[in-house]
């Protein structure tokens, strides 16, 4: 409390004492009589100190005043009177209370029992992420194809090789190939 009554007396001792329309002037006068950001503050300091924010801006009003004489300006125009006649009342509508929305009775049914969870999936880790389509590096799918047929047509002259020297070394009938040139 005692914070804010010196910040109360300092703008006092500001007004009186700076230089006049100087920055610290204008702020203290601006804490005494303008409205918006500084009337929202002198009610916060004013609800603090308890007492009201009129009593406050007239403090400084009355200070600005006078210290607006002995400089011989003319002093601040008065606080504009605020109309008290009574506004015409209007009726307020009657509420019609709204209906009551009915929310269906939710019942607790147990679901399907989850799949284990499995944790290790057959195969090494190469198997599972052997391809990798954005691998810069990787065939295109003909040629893969491609290579994939070579290394067939290699497969089967290998097993033909392997069935004639088989066969050669072998003096079983059945298992002499057929036709074809001398060897």
């Amino acid at each position: 409390m005692a914070l804010w009554a010196s910040v109360v007396q300092q703008a006092l001792e500001d007004v009186d004492y700076e230089q006049l329309h100087s920055v610290i002037w204008n702020q203290a006068c601006a804490f005494f009589v303008d409205g918006g950001t500084w009337a929202e503050g002198r009610q916060n300091i004013a609800d603090i100190l308890g007492v009201h924010p009129d009593e406050i801006e007239r403090a400084g009003r009355r200070t600005i005043n006078a210290r607006l004489l002995t400089e011989g300006l003319p002093p601040l125009q008065p606080r504009p009177a605020v109309s008290r006649t009574p506004k015409r009342r209007v009726p307020e509508p009657v509420a019609v209370p709204k209906p009551r929305l009915v929310m269906p009775r939710l019942v607790a049914v147990p679901g399907p029992e989850p799949e284990p969870i499995r944790r290790h999936q057959p195969g090494s880790w190469r198997k599972r992420w052997a391809f990798n389509p954005f691998d810069p590096h990787r065939q295109l799918p003909s040629e893969e194809r491609a290579a994939a047929a070579r290394l067939a047509a290699a497969a089967q002259r290998r097993a033909a090789e392997v069935f004639d020297a088989d066969a050669r070394d072998a003096d079983v009938p059945h298992l002499k190939r057929v036709g074809g040139g001398a060897r």
